[in-house]
C-alpha cells in the first residue's frame, strides 16, 4: 500500500541521520516528511526529498524581525520549509544545459529532477521558465495528525465514527460566535483520550482533542512587547473537549506566552489550496502540461496561473496507545474504529474545508499508516512520562555535485547527512553561545532570510541561462547583437518582492482567506515584523 510505503520510506530516511538533534533518553518528537513517486517509474519505491521534526513555536513577542529565526518549530512546517530548499535546488538543476540548450535528463531515473526547463524565452504567454515534470506526486507523512482540527477525532459510543460532517463556512462562521460552551477540564494534544471530556448523555466517545486554541481575533488594546507595540491576540481555549468546534481556525498550541502561528491543520490546509511551493517558487514555475484550463467560482478566472505543486496524499500515523499493545492492534474493533476516526478528521480538516476553492481532481488523498515509534510520537511519550525535546532536524535531498565537499554518499545518489539541528526555543542553529546567536552563521538555512536569498541565487542562474538561449539564438541566425548580462539588481523589501514577483499567488491566498471561507479569521501577521528586511535580486522580468 502507498501510505504505508511512504511512511516506511520517511521512518527509514529518519533511522539513517546522525543521532545528533533527536530525542534524547526520556524525551519524544514528531516526525515529518515529504516524498516524491513518479509514474514514469511506477516500481520504484518512493523517494524521500525532506524531513524536519519539532514540537516547538515561539511567541508572537519574540517573532525576528529580520526574518533569520524560524518562527514555528512543528514537524509539518520544519519539513515543508525543508522541501522548499529542494525545490530551489531542483530549479537550479534544472538551469543546467549541456551547451545546446538542451537539458538532458532520463525522466525514468528515479532521482530525475521534479521540474523541467520549458522556456526559451519569457514572454506574456510563458511567464515563467519551469514546470513541475508530468506523472510527479508529492506525499507528506506526519508521525501523528496535524495540531488543531485534524487532531478533533472521536468515536460514537457503540465504536463507529460520528456521522456528522463538516457543516460548511457559513454555518462554521455562525457557530464561531455562538456562547455556552462546557466548562470542562482543558483540552490537551493527545489521542487516546478515553472519554474523559464526553458530556454527560452525549453517546460520545472522545479519542483526540486538540491544544491548539481557537483563534478569534485581535483585540484593540495595544500591548507593549519586545518588538514594540502590537495587537494582543484573543483566543478561545475551549474548555472541555465536547465542546470543541470542528471545521474552526486555531493557533499552535501551548502552555507560555501565545504564538501567533497557524495551527499545522490550517497551514496543511493552505498547502493543499495553493500547493506547497509557497509564494516566490511560485513566480518560476507555470502549469503543468496535463492541467487544465477551468473557471472558478472563487476568483472569477482560472484556478490559478501558476504551477502549483499539489499534495497528492497525507498520510498520517494511526495513534498509538495501550489498546495498541498487541500484535494484532490494526485488526480488532477498536484499531479499526481508530482508524475511520482519524481519516474522518483529516478529511474535515485537510480537504472539506477547502472544497470551496480545491476542485476534487487537486484534492490529496488522505490515509492512516501503522503506528510510529513511540519517540516520535506525543500520546506514546507523554503516556510514558516523557518530555518534548527542544531541538528539531531538518534534512532535504541534494544532488551529489563535483565540486561539493566530500561527504559519505548513500545509495540514493544524495549526500547521506546534511543535517541541520535547530533549537525551537530561539529558532536558529543549535550549538552557538546566547552572544552568538544573532550572528549570520547561527542562521538555519530555512529561516525566511535564508530562503529569500536562496530565491535570488536561482533568479540569477535563470537569467543566465536565458543569456545563453538569447546568445545561442543570435548566433544561428547570423546577428552579431549577442546579449550582455547587464547584471541589474535591486533591493528590495521582503514583503515587497513577495508582491512583485508572487501577485496571482497573493489574488489567490486572499481568496482563500476571504469570508465565508472558514479561514477568515486566519491571523494576520503584523507586516513589519519579519518581513521587511532587504533582499537583493534581478530587477526586470529577468
Amino acid at each position: 500500500m502507498l501510505a504505508d510505503a511512504v511512511a516506511s520510506a520517511v521512518l527509514r530516511r529518519y533511522a539513517s541521520l546522525p543521532k545528533h538533534g533527536k530525542p534524547q533518553p526520556g524525551e519524544y518528537t514528531l516526525l515529518a516528511g515529504f516524498a516524491v513517486t513518479d509514474d514514469a517509474v511506477p516500481d520504484a519505491p518512493p523517494r524521500v526529498v525532506a524531513l524536519g521534526t519539532g514540537t516547538k513555536c515561539l511567541p508572537a513577542s519574540s517573532r525576528c524581525p529580520r526574518g533569520e529565526a524560524l518562527s514555528d518549530s512543528h514537524a509539518e512546517v520544519i519539513a515543508r520549509r525543508a522541501f522548499v530548499r529542494f525545490l530551489y535546488d531542483e530549479l537550479e538543476r534544472a538551469t543546467s544545459d549541456d551547451g545546446d540548450g538542451e537539458t538532458k535528463r532520463d525522466a525514468t531515473d528515479a532521482n530525475a529532477s521534479i521540474v523541467e526547463w520549458v522556456a526559451t524565452t519569457t514572454t506574456t504567454t510563458t511567464p515563467t521558465p519551469f514546470r513541475l515534470r508530468g506523472g510527479v506526486r508529492v506525499h507528506l507523512y506526519a508521525t501523528q495528525s496535524p495540531c488543531g482540527d485534524a487532531s478533533i477525532f472521536e468515536l460514537a459510543a457503540d465504536g463507529e465514527t460520528p456521522k456528522e460532517r463538516f457543516p460548511g463556512p457559513t454555518a462554521l462562521l455562525r457557530a464561531e460566535n455562538a456562547k455556552g460552551r462546557a466548562a470542562n477540564k482543558r483540552a490537551k494534544t493527545s489521542s487516546g483520550g478515553s472519554g474523559s471530556g464526553a458530556g454527560s448523555g452525549s453517546g460520545l466517545f472522545f479519542l483526540g482533542a486538540t491544544g491548539a486554541k481557537v483563534f478569534e481575533s485581535c483585540q484593540s488594546l495595544s500591548v507593549q512587547g519586545s518588538q514594540g507595540s502590537r495587537e494582543a491576540l484573543r483566543v478561545d481555549a475551549e474548555r472541555g473537549v465536547a465542546g470543541q468546534r470542528l471545521g474552526a481556525c486555531r493557533l499552535k498550541p501551548g502552555r507560555g506566552a501565545q504564538t501567533d502561528c497557524m495551527s499545522c491543520s490550517d497551514k496543511i490546509a493552505r498547502w493543499v489550496a495553493l500547493g506547497v511551493q509557497g509564494a516566490l517558487p511560485s513566480s518560476l514555475i507555470s502549469r503543468s502540461s496535463r492541467d487544465h484550463l477551468e473557471s472558478s467560482h472563487v476568483t472569477g478566472t482560472d484556478v490559478e496561473t501558476y504551477g502549483a505543486v499539489r499534495l497528492a496524499s497525507v498520510v498520517v500515523a494511526s495513534p498509538s496507545s495501550s489498546e495498541y499493545e498487541d500484535e494484532d492492534c490494526e485488526n480488532n474493533d477498536f484499531g479499526r474504529s481508530t482508524r475511520r476516526a482519524v481519516l474522518d478528521a483529516l478529511r474535515r480538516a485537510l480537504v472539506d474545508r477547502v472544497g470551496f476553492c480545491v476542485p476534487t481532481r487537486d484534492a490529496p488523498g488522505v490515509f492512516v499508516a501503522h503506528p510510529a515509534p513511540p519517540e516520535l510520537s506525543s500520546s506514546a511519550g507523554q503516556a510514558r512520562g516523557w518530555v518534548a525535546s527542544g531541538t528539531s532536524l531538518n534534512w532535504y535531498w541534494r544532488e551529489n555535485r563535483e565540486s561539493a565537499p566530500v561527504r559519505k554518499k548513500n545509495g540514493d545518489g544524495g549526500e547521506a547527512s546534511g543535517a541541520e539541528v535547530t533549537l525551537g526555543g530561539t529558532g536558529r542553529k543549535a550549538g552557538f553561545p546566547k552572544k552568538a546567536r544573532g550572528s549570520r552563521k547561527a542562521q538555519s538555512r530555512l529561516c525566511r532570510a535564508s530562503l529569500a536569498a536562496r530565491y535570488a541565487e536561482v533568479m540569477a542562474c535563470v537569467r543566465a541561462r536565458l543569456l545563453r538561449e538569447t546568445n545561442r539564438r543570435s548566433a544561428i541566425e547570423g546577428r552579431r547583437d549577442a546579449a550582455k548580462n547587464d547584471e541589474n539588481e535591486t533591493k528590495f523589501s521582503y514583503e515587497t518582492l513577495k508582491r512583485f514577483r508572487a501577485g496571482a499567488y497573493a489574488e489567490r491566498d486572499a481568496a482563500f482567506r476571504a469570508p465565508p471561507s472558514p479561514f477568515a479569521r486566519w491571523s494576520a501577521k503584523d507586516p513589519e515584523v519579519g518581513r521587511t528586511f532587504e533582499v537583493t535580486a534581478p530587477s526586470g522580468s529577468f
